[in-house]
C-alpha cells in the first residue's frame, strides 16, 4: 500500500511540475506576443496614431491579466501613444474631399468648403452649426471669414465668388468675372473707404489673374496681370489701410513658381521672387506684416522680408508637396500642411518646435490655427476635417500665470503647495491642482530659484538682483538678505538653515532670522546649484568650474570634491532621500550618480539631447527625474536606465523639475512660460488613452471596451 501511495504522489508531483512548467511557458509566450504588439504600436504611430493608441490600450489591458508586473516596454508604448495622438475630433459631414478650412478671428467658428459643392460651419468643439451653405454649382475651392467674422466669401470651380453672412445666408448675387476656377479668396484687413461694411474681397484664379471686389460684387480696378500660370494663393498684408487703400499690399503665389507682391492698383511693387524650384501653392503674411512665408511642390518653406530677401535657409522636413501655411497670432510659429499627411510646426528660424500631427489618410490641403495656438483644424482628400489639440497632453496639466520663463519649481513636504519663480520677477503659490493661491512681488529682477521649508511655513527665493528673500505663505516679505555680489543662482532651506549660491563663486549660510552663519569659498567659477542633505549635516554644490563639492556644515569646510566628471559645467545637484547618493547633471547633456557610502561614481546617464537643467530623486529614492533643454522630462533607475519613454509637451527648454511626495506627480517649469503637472501612474495613462479614443470609431471596439471604463 505504501508503494501505491508513493507512486500516486510521484504522479501528482510530475503532473504538478508539468502543469506549472506549462503555465510558465504559456505566460512567457503571451508576454512575447505582447512585446510584439508594443513594438507594433511604435511603428503605427508614424501614420496611424489612433490605431496605435487602440493597440496600446489593448496591450496594457492584456498584460494586466498575466501573473507578471506590467512590462516596461508595454508601459512605454502606452505613454508614447497617449502623448502622440492629439486629434480631438473628426468633423464628419462633407460627402467629398474637403478643400479649405478657416477660423473666424474670435476662434468660435470653423468654416469648411468641399468638392461636394457645399460650405459648412462648425463650432470650435467640432459641432455642426446650422445647415450646409448651398449655392455653388461645382466644387468649393477657397473660403475665408472677414476680419470681423460677420461675412464669408467662397470661391469655386464654377468660376464664381459668393458672399454669405455669419449664419450662412447668401448675400446678393455671385461675383462673376474669372474665366476659370477661383482658387484663392481673402478679405482686406480693414474696411476700404468710408463705409464700415466696405471690405475688399480679393480673388485669385486658374485664369492667372487676381481681382478685387466690393461687397456688392462690383470689380475694383482692373485685374492684376503678371503671373504666367494659375494663381494658387493670395494674402493681404495685415497693415491697416488708408482711406484710399494706401499702404495696402497683396502677396500672391502661382504655378509659375513665383511669389509676387502688388499694390491695390495692380502694380507689382517689386520684381517676382523666384527662389522656389517648383510650383508655389501657398503664401501667408506674418501678423506684423514684415514677413511673408511661401511653400509648394519643392517641399520647402521660404521666409522672405518685404524686399524679397530670404531671411533664413529654406525650412526642410516635409517629404511631400506643401499645400497650406498659417502663422500663429504672435508671429512666432508657422504651421504647414502637406501631401505627406503631416502637419508641422516651425519657428521663424526654420526649426520644428512640435512633433508633427498625424492621422489624415490622404493629403492635407488646408490648415488653420486659432488665436492662442491651442487648436488647429485641417482638411484632407480623405473627406474629413480634423480638429487637433496642440497644447494638450493628456498625461499633464498646463498651469499658466507667469509671463516669461519659469525658472524654478518646488513642492511642499505635505504635497499641498507648489511654488514657482520666473523671469517676470514674481513668485507664485499654487495648490496641487494648479490653481493660483498667491503672487509674491518684491524682487527687482529675474527670480532664479525658490524653495519651501520642510515645516511649510517659509518660502525662500534667490534673484538676479543679488538678494535672497524670505516670505510668509501669505506673501508678506519677512526679510531681505544681502551680501552676494552677483546674481543668486540657487537657494535651499532646511530646518533653521538657509543656503544660497551665486555667480560670485560663494555659498552663503543664514538662519531664519536673516543672520549670516558663514561663507563657503572654494569654487573657481559661479556656483550653479546647491542642496542640503536630509540630515542637515552637509551641502552639495555644483559649479561652472566643472566640479561638484561636498561641504561639512558643522565645520564649514569642504569634505571632498569631484572634478572632470563632465566635459562642461555642472548645472544641478540633489541628494537622495537617505542622503547616501547625489545626482548631478551637466551642460553636456549627461548625468552621474555619486554613491557617498561606497565612494563611487556611476557611468553617465545618456539620453537627453540638450543641457540637463534639473535632476531630482523620487520620494522613495529608487528613481531619478530629469528635465532638459531638449524639452523632455525623463525617468531613470539609479543605474542610468530610462524606465519609460520621455514626457513631452513643453514648447520651451525645461529649467526645473520637482516631485510631489504624496502622489508622485512631477512638476516642471519651462521657458514656454508654463508649469506642467505630470501623472506618473499607469492607470491614469490608460484612462487618458480611453478618453482620447472616445470620439473615434475604435472606442466602440469590444476589445477596447474591456479595458476602458465607460
Amino acid at each position: 500500500r505504501r508503494s501505491i501511495k508513493q507512486k500516486r504522489r510521484n504522479v501528482i508531483g510530475r503532473w504538478s511540475f508539468v502543469t506549472g512548467a506549462f503555465i510558465v511557458v504559456l505566460t512567457f509566450y503571451q508576454l512575447s506576443r505582447l512585446l510584439e504588439k508594443a513594438g507594433s504600436v511604435k511603428n503605427l504611430l508614424t501614420n496611424k496614431p489612433t490605431d496605435a493608441l487602440t493597440l496600446a490600450v489593448e496591450t496594457v489591458g492584456q498584460n494586466r491579466l498575466l501573473p507578471l508586473p506590467i512590462n516596461q516596454q508595454v508601459q512605454s508604448s502606452l505613454l508614447d501613444a497617449v502623448q502622440e495622438i492629439r486629434e480631438q475630433q473628426q468633423l464628419i459631414g462633407h460627402e467629398d474631399k474637403v478643400n479649405t478650412v478657416a477660423y473666424s478671428l474670435d476662434g468660435n467658428l470653423i468654416l469648411t468648403g468641399s468638392s461636394d459643392r457645399t460650405l459648412r460651419l462648425w463650432s470650435s468643439q467640432g459641432e455642426p452649426v446650422g445647415q450646409p451653405l448651398q449655392g455653388h454649382t461645382d466644387a468649393v475651392t477657397a473660403a475665408a471669414f472677414s476680419p470681423d467674422g460677420q461675412l464669408i466669401a467662397s470661391g469655386s470651380q464654377d468660376k464664381t465668388i459668393r458672399l454669405w453672412d455669419r449664419s450662412g445666408n447668401p448675400i446678393g448675387q455671385p461675383f462673376r468675372g474669372h474665366t476659370d476656377t477661383v482658387t484663392a479668396i481673402a478679405f482686406s484687413p480693414t474696411p476700404f473707404g468710408k463705409e464700415s461694411e466696405g471690405w475688399i474681397v480679393a480673388s485669385g484664379s486658374d485664369d492667372g489673374t487676381i481681382r478685387l471686389w466690393d461687397r456688392s460684387g462690383n470689380p475694383i480696378g482692373q485685374p492684376f496681370i503678371g503671373h504666367e500660370d494659375g494663381i494658387t494663393a493670395i494674402a493681404f498684408s495685415p497693415t491697416p489701410l488708408g482711406k484710399g487703400g494706401e499702404g495696402g499690399i497683396i502677396a500672391s503665389a502661382s504655378r509659375d513658381r513665383t511669389v509676387r507682391v502688388w499694390d491695390f492698383q495692380g502694380n507689382q511693387v517689386i520684381s517676382p521672387w523666384r527662389k522656389h524650384e517648383d510650383l508655389v501653392n501657398t503664401v501667408a503674411f506674418s501678423p506684423d506684416g514684415k514677413l511673408i512665408a511661401s511653400a509648394g511642390d519643392d517641399e520647402t518653406i521660404h521666409l522672405w522680408d518685404l524686399q524679397g530677401n530670404l531671411v533664413t535657409e529654406p525650412f526642410v522636413g516635409h517629404v511631400g508637396i506643401i499645400w497650406s501655411l498659417a502663422f500663429s497670432q504672435d508671429g512666432n510659429t508657422i504651421v504647414s500642411a502637406s501631401s505627406d499627411r503631416t502637419i508641422r510646426f516651425w519657428n521663424t528660424q526654420g526649426n520644428e518646435v512640435e512633433p508633427p500631427l498625424r492621422g489624415h489618410l490622404g493629403l492635407i490641403n488646408s490648415v488653420a490655427i486659432n488665436a492662442d495656438l491651442s487648436q488647429v483644424v485641417s482638411s484632407s482628400n480623405d473627406n474629413t476635417v480634423r480638429l487637433w489639440n496642440v497644447d494638450d497632453n493628456p498625461v499633464s496639466q498646463v498651469v499658466r500665470g507667469h509671463k516669461g520663463h519659469v525658472k524654478s519649481v518646488a513642492v511642499s513636504s505635505d504635497g499641498k503647495l507648489i511654488v514657482s519663480a520666473g523671469q517676470d520677477s514674481t513668485i507664485r503659490l499654487w495648490n496641487p491642482s494648479g490653481n493660483l493661491i498667491n503672487t509674491f512681488r518684491g524682487h527687482q529682477s529675474v527670480v532664479n530659484s525658490v524653495a519651501i521649508a520642510s515645516d511649510n511655513k517659509i518660502i525662500v527665493s534667490g534673484s538676479k538682483d543679488k538678494t535672497v528673500r524670505l516670505w510668509s505663505l501669505q506673501g508678506d516679505l519677512i526679510d531681505t538678505l544681502t551680501g552676494h555680489t552677483a546674481e543668486v543662482t540657487a537657494v535651499a532651506i532646511d530646518r533653521d538653515l538657509i543656503v544660497s549660491s551665486s555667480e560670485d563663486k560663494t555659498i552663503r549660510l543664514w538662519d531664519r532670522s536673516g543672520n549670516s552663519l558663514g561663507i563657503l569659498t572654494g569654487h573657481e567659477d559661479g556656483v550653479t546649484s546647491i542642496a542640503i542633505s536630509p540630515d542637515g549635516s552637509k551641502i552639495a554644490s555644483a559649479s561652472r568650474d566643472l566640479t561638484i563639492r561636498l561641504w561639512d556644515l558643522k565645520q564649514k569646510q569642504e569634505l571632498r570634491s569631484w572634478s572632470k566628471l563632465y566635459d562642461s559645467e555642472v548645472t544641478t545637484v540633489n541628494f537622495s532621500p537617505d542622503g547616501d547618493k547625489i545626482i548631478s547633471g551637466s551642460r553636456d547633456g549627461t548625468m552621474r550618480l555619486i554613491d557617498l557610502e561606497n565612494n563611487s561614481v556611476s557611468q553617465p546617464f545618456i539620453g537627453h539631447e540638450g543641457i540637463v537643467n534639473s535632476a531630482v530623486f523620487s520620494p522613495d529614492g529608487k528613481q531619478v527625474i530629469s528635465g532638459s533643454r531638449d524639452r523632455t522630462i525623463r525617468i531613470w533607475d539609479t543605474k542610468g536606465n530610462q524606465i519609460t519613454t520621455p514626457f513631452r509637451g513643453h514648447k520651451g527648454y525645461i529649467d526645473a523639475v520637482a516631485v510631489n511626495p504624496k502622489d508622485n506627480k512631477i512638476v516642471s517649469g519651462s521657458w514656454d512660460g508654463t508649469i506642467r503637472i505630470w501623472s506618473t501612474k499607469r492607470e491614469e495613462w490608460l484612462q487618458a488613452g480611453c478618453d482620447r479614443l472616445k470620439n473615434h470609431a475604435s472606442r466602440t471596439n469590444v476589445r477596447i471596451n474591456l479595458w476602458c471604463k465607460s
